[in-house]
């Protein structure tokens, strides 16, 4: 991933393999993961560092309810990826970090 320098990388895939392949990959669950819900439910997202690229982590379509969901999700995802690509600052997560 690093050859390719992506301005982001969207990860569709709920928490399947997030132990073999996301955390090993884009980090663990710390502070630095930003959310778009309280419930860390629907997208979260960051910067990462050593890669130099969005990361945006969503669940898979098909399983996005209550119905308008999916359409809220691809909305706040498309924004990130146009503020990766502009070199906008991503916005703050809903949760707060911990202490």
């Amino acid at each position: 991933m690093a050859c390719f320098k992506p301005t982001a990388v969207v990860v569709v895939a709920q928490n399947y393999a997030q132990s073999e392949i996301t955390y090993p990959v884009f980090g663990p669950d710390d502070d630095v993961w930003r959310f778009d819900t309280p419930g860390k439910d629907r997208v979260a997202f960051k910067f990462h560092d050593d890669l130099k690229t969005t990361v945006i982590w969503t669940n898979h379509p098909q399983g996005m309810r209550p119905a308008g969901t999916r359409a809220l999700v691809q909305t706040f995802v498309a924004d990130l990826i146009v503020r990766a690509m502009r070199g906008v600052a991503l916005p703050a997560s809903v949760i707060q970090p911990r202490p």
